[in-house]
């Protein structure tokens, strides 16, 4: 019996999500889990590594040992492929689910917890939002994110220009370029933007765990080791629908002392990706469209942040997002769109929070010292913790 844990759970867990849009393991009851904790020997020559690789919880390219949970430190095996982590005590309710016989996984919800213990608050906070998201970061990106490496084209970028014209000089004859070239090229370009649609999106699928579930786990531990993880539970939302969405979503909802515009304080707080249904006039604005889906939505700001990624350059997006605000003003909300350059500019994300403090009728003011710092350090922390480049 081996129960998978730590960052090989993470990656098992997105490998599943990405495969089958949900998890579809089995949670253990109490006695279960208990028995199986017990019977937790990790031994070398009887795990399977290729079934756990087919799997996605362990990959021999990424260079990074199989973490298995144990119950003793005398059952611990650092050595061959295996990395122990020891839990002393009783394990809280629904903390391990079986894949298969004598193979079991810590569950989404312990799996952020002990993923907090080691990890920073961002770190935590990214991937409890990815965890409670409808979208889930590529499997194999997992160790290189652990590394502290930035994964390629996490963000939407397009760096394929840069490496046709490497090594080309200025005598060089320009290619003859015909109308069939010019519309191949044209529909190569839209190929692209929608190839980055679907990498922004990251495999849509079903959360992995509730709030519920996070928030009855915070409840359950009082060590102070886990005081990242009730922070991180305190502040995540449930909903997000990529990366950049969370993003967002960190950087308007989080206090000031964290780096945040600290948008949740006010009445109502900031509800992620909140449908509005129209009235028969935003109806009749939006071209029939009968509900918005809104990114960020600030009731007491009556506002909603859109956050616009490259998918918005399609003809049919741009299209789209003209009906749904056109019906979002007729219901008196008042649309802000963020770019991805604006996302990434501390400078126009505080004035858009000034702003919808403004529209609430709330006076905007910081309440720490050298808050500037925080906020660069917070959006780049947030950023990294997903594989996005610094800015």
């Amino acid at each position: 019996m081996i129960i998978i844990t730590g960052i090989s759970s993470v990656r098992g867990i997105r490998a599943a999500r990405r495969s089958y849009s949900a998890l579809t393991w089995h949670p253990l009851g109490d006695q279960q889990q208990e028995e199986a904790f017990r019977r937790c020997l990790p031994n070398q020559s009887q795990i399977d590594f290729a079934s756990l690789s087919r799997k996605g919880f362990y990959e021999e390219a990424d260079d990074g040992d199989l973490w298995v949970l144990v119950a003793d430190a005398s059952h611990r095996r650092n050595k061959g492929g295996i990395r122990c982590t020891v839990f002393s005590g009783t394990l809280p309710h629904h903390a391990l689910m079986q894949i298969e016989p004598d193979i079991c996984c810590t569950s989404p919800a312990f799996t952020a917890l002990l993923y907090a213990r080691s990890h920073t608050f961002a770190q935590t906070f990214m991937l409890i939002m990815e965890l409670l998201g409808a979208y889930t970061l590529p499997p194999e990106a997992t160790f290189p994110l652990e590394n502290g490496k930035t994964w390629p084209n996490l963000d939407g970028s397009d760096t394929s220009s840069e490496q046709q014209t490497e090594g080309k000089s200025e005598d060089d004859d320009p290619p003859h370029i015909s109308d069939e070239d010019v519309l191949a090229d044209s529909q190569t370009r839209e190929t692209k933007i929608v190839a980055a649609v679907v990498d922004q999106i990251h495999n849509g699928c079903e959360a992995a765990t509730t709030l519920e579930e996070l928030e009855a786990l915070a409840a359950w531990t009082t060590r102070g080791i886990d005081e990242t993880f009730r922070r991180a539970v305190r502040y995540a939302a449930e909903g997000s629908r990529s990366p950049a969405e969370s993003v967002q979503y960190g950087m308007f909802g989080l206090p000031h002392r964290y780096g945040g515009f600290n948008c949740a304080a006010l009445p109502q707080g900031v509800l992620l990706n909140f449908r509005l249904d129209f009235n028969d006039n935003a109806v009749a604005m939006a071209d029939g469209m009968p509900y918005a889906d809104c990114d960020l939505y600030i009731p007491a700001a009556k506002s909603d942040i859109e956050y616009n990624g490259i998918g918005h350059e399609l003809v049919n997006s741009r299209i789209h997002d003209a009906n749904r605000n056109n019906g979002l003003q007729g219901m008196g909300v008042r649309v802000i769109v963020i770019d991805r350059k604006q996302m990434a500019s501390i400078t126009a994300l505080e004035a858009i929070a000034e702003t919808i403090h403004r529209f609430a009728g709330v006076r905007y003011r910081y309440q720490v010292k050298e808050y500037r710092k925080l906020q660069d350090r917070l959006l780049n922390d947030l950023r990294k913790a997903v594989g996005m480049p610094p800015v």
